[in-house]
């Protein structure tokens, strides 16, 4: 049995799968759509993966998630909090902060991905 929203792989094998399969159906995993929930979720695995040490090459990669921070604080012109807590800050509420943060997101993995792109040719 599947866990996963269609066209999403469980268990995922990376951070942009897993991101996509909790921004799809993020009340069935976090139980609300919420930046904070959100976050301590997020924050959760990085702390179990520490915790039970699971080996570098089993645990989600595929997000640079420092050069998202830094990314986000340059974008905003903040540097206060970490992407989280802003997104909900700058939306209002916690599930506008859901959804903020994953604009950010999105418009983070577009400008790197076009920022690879263009040093590969």
């Amino acid at each position: 049995m599947s866990y996963a929203p269609p066209n999403h792989k469980w268990p995922p094998d990376d951070w942009p799968d897993f991101l996509e399969v909790l921004r799809t159906r993020p009340g069935m995993y976090t139980g609300a759509r919420s930046a904070r929930v959100l976050n301590a979720f997020v924050g959760g695995i990085f702390i179990a993966e520490h915790l039970y040490e699971v080996p570098e090459e089993k645990r989600l990669a595929g997000f640079d998630f420092a050069a998202f921070e830094e990314w986000v604080a340059r974008t905003i012109d903040d540097r206060t909090w970490g992407s989280f807590q802003k997104a909900e800050a700058h939306a209002g509420s916690e599930e506008a902060g859901f959804d903020l943060w994953y604009n950010w997101y999105d418009e983070f993995r577009a400008a790197t991905s076009t920022a690879q792109s263009h040093r590969s040719t």
